[in-house]
């Protein structure tokens, strides 16, 4: 057999590299330290400052393959509805509460006019159940302005079915406003006289004054002493605009109430119906220890009496004892003379401006 002949093989051991590795790690690290210079920088990597990561505001879900996506959505920031601004057709949409409920079935009994009155009120009356004043009060208007019969008997439906102090008193007030004719029974107010409510008693005071007749009087004029001061000077309107000069005894049992706004309101009436009968009391007024008191008592003085004594509630004590001394003076002269001059004139309510009475007749305001 012949052998090919082949070229020289080269074997280097282990041990000759690792030897030769090192020889040139000694160079390497000595020809640095000669030239320095020469070694490349290491560039360090810049720190990552940790942040905690913020907290998720009300994330919501879905599903995107096999993975479950987080994404957080703003809160939109819903518009706020007027119900007063609501129309009465949209309250058709609102769902029934069972009370609502309830006093709509009620409605079945009334006779309407047809079935269009008969929706309409149903509205109306869903929308007295509200919590807000100026809808209820939207709400009544419309109820009267359905025929007469029909509103009468849907408020008195839900006066027999309210239990509300409040709804009850808007209520009566709206019977009331409703019975100019007086052709209600009277008994069905006359029950609210002994509520404990003085807005309830004044209500029904007002729906009863609408008869005009003497049950009508002696229940106002026992009404002059009720304990709420607000009932005794309604009364005395109510007494002095429906039954004229025989709310004078009334009037002057009031001039010497504790309430000062009581005694104001007596005092502009002396003035309105020109009752010469309260000529001393309002003399002794011009004392009293309200300013207010005193400046109507000398304004009803002079338009009864068409005298003037120059007294200015707001002037120095010398003047207005002064101008008390002429007041008292002149009346123990005149008062026999001028009692008989006008105790055959004919007493009437005038109207009266504000600079004559010094203020708005409360009889103006009555309503």
């Amino acid at each position: 057999m012949t052998v090919e002949n082949r070229g020289p093989i080269v074997a280097i051991t282990y041990d000759t590299i690792r030897f030769l590795g090192e020889c040139t790690g000694v160079v390497e690290k000595t020809f640095f330290t000669i030239a320095p210079f020469l070694k490349p920088r290491i560039t360090e990597k810049p720190k990552v400052s940790y942040k905690s990561p913020e907290p998720e505001k009300s994330p919501s879900s879905f599903l995107r393959s096999d993975k479950i996506v987080t994404t957080s959505f703003a809160t939109e920031k819903k518009e706020e509805a007027n119900p007063i601004l609501l129309s009465f057709q949209a309250q058709i949409d609102k769902p029934a509460s069972s009370a609502v409920a309830s006093k709509s079935t009620e409605l079945k009994n009334i006779p309407f006019q047809d079935a269009d009155e008969a929706h309409r009120a149903d509205i109306y009356v869903r929308d007295f159940d509200s919590k807000l004043a100026k809808l209820r009060s939207e709400a009544l208007d419309q109820i009267k302005k359905l025929s007469k019969p029909v509103a009468i008997a849907i408020l008195k439906k839900l006066l027999a079915t309210e239990n509300d102090q409040l709804k009850l008193i808007e209520i009566l007030n709206a019977l009331s406003t409703l019975n100019e004719k007086a052709d209600l029974n009277k008994d069905f107010f006359i029950v609210y006289l002994k509520d404990d409510n003085p807005h309830m008693r004044l209500a029904a005071l007002r729906a009863i004054s609408k008869y005009k007749d003497e049950e009508a009087f002696e229940i106002l004029s026992s009404a002059i002493k009720d304990p709420s001061p607000e009932v005794r000077k309604q009364a005395l309107n109510l007494i002095c605009w429906n039954y004229g000069d025989r709310g004078i005894p009334f009037i002057m049992k009031l001039l010497h109430d504790v309430d000062d706004n009581i005694r104001k309101s007596a005092i502009q009436m002396c003035g309105a119906f020109r009752a010469h009968q309260a000529v001393s009391a309002l003399i002794s007024l011009l004392t009293d220890a309200e300013q207010t008191i005193q400046k109507e008592a000398d304004a009803a003085l002079r338009k009864i009496t068409k005298h003037n004594f120059e007294f200015h509630a707001k002037g120095s004590q010398k003047n207005k004892e002064e101008a008390i001394e002429a007041w008292r003076f002149w009346w123990i002269n005149n008062q026999a003379t001028f009692g008989m001059q006008k105790k055959n004139q004919s007493i009437k309510i005038e109207e009266n401006t504000e600079e004559e009475q010094g203020g708005g007749l409360c009889l103006k305001s009555l309503y």
